[in-house]
């Protein structure tokens, strides 16, 4: 690589045009990485809203929550329960079933 005070003028507005393209590419890689930030923390707000709401559906029956597999095999079943093992509210009984899945 030759010595920098050695670039002839032309060499020079190369290199300066190739860093300004890269300098360029990054502002825009940074601009999409901040709108896909924005997408998430929006998407996460209204999936804590979902289970807020949920929550607050709440009538008190029994002991709290489950998230089980139906016992007629038609799907996943989220409810209020008396059952033991329920828990204290809707998420904690998502996430007692994802792990139940995951085992």
């Amino acid at each position: 690589m030759p010595d920098e005070e050695s670039l002839s003028p032309e060499e020079a507005k190369r290199r300066i045009a190739d860093l300004e393209q890269q300098l360029s590419d990054l502002r825009q890689d940074h601009i999409k990485l901040l709108a896909q930030r924005h997408n998430t923390e929006v998407a996460l707000a209204e999936e804590r809203a979902r289970l807020d709401w949920l929550q607050s559906q709440t009538k008190g029956y029994g002991k709290g929550w489950i998230c089980r597999d139906s016992t007629s095999g038609r799907g996943m079943r989220l409810h209020e329960t008396s059952q033991d093992g329920a828990s204290p509210d809707v998420r904690s009984a998502i996430d007692a079933a994802r792990k139940r899945v995951a085992l």
